[in-house]
């Protein structure tokens, strides 16, 4: 069955352009949902629609569309692109800051470029869905931001610095692994991994400790748990992405 590509359109559909931009999507076997420019009508659109393309005349007139879409997008994880004049995007990007838009086109700009690169980001969505998925809790934001960079470009990487954190988002977001630091201060490892195997729908995700101490005693301790590995800070970083690349492996050799 070919997947069907879904885009919601938010912006209105009298001007020329965004009709001949929704033309041409139909046309590339786009599946497109019209929106006004309004929060509730975006926020009651598909849920899992991930790309959205929002058209803006007035930057005042979708300030709130705006905010919602810097709120809710990484949660929806949804590709926001838009299309404006230049001298409106430093307003723009005071509201949604440049880095959560995934691509800015700038009027006057022909329609059918739009579409074809529509088309590419698409592709982009739908490979980036096939990857496999990582939550990593410390406490630690200097470790979280190395580790989320260490990972990035092979997996689809998600981050919480608590226990509480993890469970919100996990309501959220599926994901294939879990990497927890044993010996955060407040929550420790040990009780955090106790609240996820707790939790009915998250007792089966796959955990490895993360741990900064080596001596037998400690290492006891984590094993205790049965984890499914438990990996050192200080080890180096090709053992370390290794470990994982290994895990995915085996689990995928086991489901064969």
């Amino acid at each position: 069955m070919l997947e069907v590509r879904q885009i919601i359109v938010i912006g209105k559909q009298k001007e020329f352009l965004t009709n001949a931009v929704i033309e041409g999507l139909k046309s590339l076997d786009f599946e497109v949902t019209c929106v006004r420019p309004r929060v509730n009508a975006l926020s009651s659109a598909d849920p899992e629609i991930k790309l959205c393309l929002l058209f803006i005349d007035s930057v005042e007139e979708v300030r709130e569309l705006l905010v919602y879409l810097n709120d809710s997008a990484a949660d929806r994880e949804m590709r926001v692109c838009i299309v404006a004049e230049k001298p409106d995007l430093p307003q723009i990007f005071n509201i949604m800051p440049e880095s959560q838009i995934t691509k800015v086109f700038e009027r006057p700009i022909v329609a059918r470029e739009i579409g074809t690169q529509l088309l590419a980001i698409y592709d982009t969505i739908s490979r980036d869905n096939l990857r496999k998925s990582i939550l990593i809790i410390d406490d630690d934001p200097t470790f979280l931001r190395r580790t989320q960079q260490l990972l990035r470009d092979k997996y689809k990487v998600y981050m919480a610095n608590s226990g509480v954190s993890a469970i919100m988002l996990l309501s959220k977001h599926k994901v294939d692994l879990i990497l927890l630091d044993y010996e955060m201060p407040v929550t420790s490892g040990k009780e955090v991994y106790e609240m996820l195997k707790a939790e009915e729908e998250l007792g089966d995700i796959p955990i490895m400790f993360l741990t900064g101490k080596k001596d037998v005693e400690s290492v006891r301790s984590v094993l205790r748990l049965k984890p499914v590995r438990y990996l050192t800070k200080s080890m180096p970083v090709a053992d370390f992405l290794s470990s994982i690349a290994e895990f995915f492996f085996n689990k995928e050799w086991e489901n064969m």
